[in-house]
């Protein structure tokens, strides 16, 4: 929904979502990010990027980067591939790559058919183009072989 409205012009609606959800996110100094606030924040910072605030999404995307360290990137409350995320958010494409690389080596399946197919910022046009058409072979570690 997020996406949609930053489209249709209206980054401002998309700000009181997490305005009345994640009200710690948008704190000068953003809360403390925790399992349940991480993936919103990074969402956020491409909100903000959109909105023209890339210093607040910096700030954001770096906080979520320190705290996604101190945690596994497998399991229920893993962080998945948030890393790969807040990479194409900064720019860091080979980066990215190969952190996706990483991750499906080290097993990641979770939601995976969203993320490369529908996830804002992995869909983006800087970075599809990179991972462009992957093999999806969920019960093999040979995910993104085709990823050149």
């Amino acid at each position: 929904m997020q996406a949609q409205l930053v489209e249709a012009g209206h980054a401002e609606e998309a700000l009181d979502l997490y305005r009345g959800h994640f009200p710690e996110l948008l704190e000068p100094i953003p809360g403390e990010f925790n399992r349940s606030n991480f993936q919103a924040a990074v969402n956020l910072a491409g909100l903000m990027q959109a909105s023209g605030r890339p210093a607040t999404a910096d700030q954001l995307l770096n906080g979520v980067d320190r705290y996604i360290q101190s945690i596994p990137r497998l399991g229920l409350f893993g962080y998945g591939i948030e890393d790969v995320r807040i990479q194409v958010l900064q720019g860091e494409l080979e980066q990215a790559l190969a952190s996706l690389r990483t991750a499906v080596n080290s097993n990641w399946r979770y939601f995976w058919r969203y993320y490369l197919d529908h996830d804002p910022v992995l869909t983006s046009k800087e970075f599809r183009p990179i991972h462009g058409p992957c093999s999806y072979h969920i019960g093999s570690s040979r995910l993104i072989s085709t990823i050149s």
